[in-house]
């Protein structure tokens, strides 16, 4: 994974969370901690 993969908001975060335009940046912010809730529950399963 890139680290363009890891912080570029993908189309799931949009999803998730209906953000105003106003606060798009904080979508760079949400991917990588999608990325590492997803991450921990694969590994306590």
């Amino acid at each position: 994974m890139t680290i363009r993969q890891l912080f570029v908001p993908a189309s799931v975060e949009w999803s998730i969370v209906a953000l105003p335009a106003w606060a798009y940046p904080l979508y760079y912010i949400i991917r990588p901690l999608r990325l590492i809730r997803d991450g921990l529950r694969r590994l306590l399963r």
